[in-house]
This record gives C-alpha cells, structure tokens and sequence, in this order.
C-alpha cells in the first residue's frame, strides 16, 4: 500500500517539480523516524524548548507562534496523514474503473474520508494552541495571559490567578465547541455516517 503522501503527491496531472521534490523529501524523511521525532518535540516544547525557541526567536508574538505552530503541526498533520489513507477500498475501486483522475479522487474521495480526523485533530490542536500560548506567555514572552498567571502566583494573588485559569478555561472550550460546531456541519454533508455517534 502506498503511503497517504506519496497519494497525495501523485493526486495531480502537473504539479509544480519543486513541490513533488519537497514532498518526496519529507516523505523520505518521516518514513525514517522524522514523524517521531517531530512528535516528540511537540510534546516537549511547551516545557523544556519553549524558552529557547522565544529567546531565539524574540520575546515577541513571533516567537510564541512558533512554539504554538510546533505543539499543533505534528498531531495534526500525523491524524491528516491517517485520515488521507482511510478511502475506503470499494470507492477507490469505483475510482479505478472509471479511471477517475487523481485530483478528482484526491477531492471527491480522499479529502471527504480525512474530514473526521482532520476535524479530530483540530479539535484537539484548538486548546492546545492556547495552552502553548500561555505557557510561551509563562516562561518568555512578559505579556499576555501566562504572564498574568505567572506574576499572580508569584506574588500570591491566587483570586486573581484563579480566574484568570477559569477565562483560560472558557476560552479554551469556546475553542472547541467552535470546532465542534464547523465539524457538524461539514460532516452532515461529507459523511453524515459519522454523526451517528
């Protein structure tokens, strides 16, 4: 079975060379344990590299988008990889007979089968995003909601500290309700089998 990339990649009549050569190389590199290793650092970014990656990069928004870019990309994009390889076997057989291009399998079958891990993905990636913003916020950056937190605890304003959580808090469900939200609808159209639930 080819990997959902290299799917992917050959979904088109003429894409761009520099495209296929980009993707062939990060294909080549997460099938030789890139994905694990992205994943890792997303997983101990917000803690251990979220300080050094905003002190490299500026104390400043830039800097915290990186961090907040690296905690999400990887899950995202491993569940979108996933999503892309579950066309199911009797619609790409439908494909094949009707020697169905690749784009139009790419946006007719493999896109619609990834929309419930797409949306999986980005119902996690949502509070996440948040939290990696407030630990940036926390550690580095001086400024925002985690700085909030951080001097609150520090000079033990525990009332203000506590509701500053609370409205992290209702953001972060705001967030996902949002995407919960997006999802339905677009699941009601794409695979309404999946509401089911």
């Amino acid at each position: 079975m080819k990997s959902p990339l290299h799917l992917l990649m050959n979904s088109g009549r003429k894409p761009a060379r520099a495209l296929r050569l980009l993707w062939r190389a990060l294909e080549r590199y997460l099938d030789a344990g890139g994905m694990s290793q992205g994943a890792a650092v997303a997983f101990y970014a917000a803690f251990s590299i979220a300080p050094l990656l905003v002190a490299a990069l500026g104390r400043g928004t830039f800097g915290t988008a990186v961090v907040v870019a690296i905690m999400t990309f990887f899950p995202t994009l491993v569940s979108c990889l996933y999503g892309l390889g579950q066309l199911p076997g009797q619609v790409a057989d439908v494909f094949a007979t009707y020697a169905t291009p690749g784009t139009r399998v790419l946006l007719l079958g493999r896109l619609p089968a990834m929309a419930p891990a797409f949306f999986a993905s980005a119902r996690i990636a949502a509070p996440t995003a948040l939290l990696a913003a407030t630990v940036a916020e926390w550690l580095a950056t001086g400024v925002g909601l985690g700085n909030l937190m951080a001097v609150d605890a520090a000079t033990s304003r525990y009332t203000s500290l506590w509701s500053t959580v609370v409205v992290v808090t209702l953001i972060a469900l705001a967030a996902y309700a949002a995407v919960e939200f997006v999802e339905r609808r677009v699941l009601a159209v794409l695979a309404p089998e999946q509401l089911r639930w």
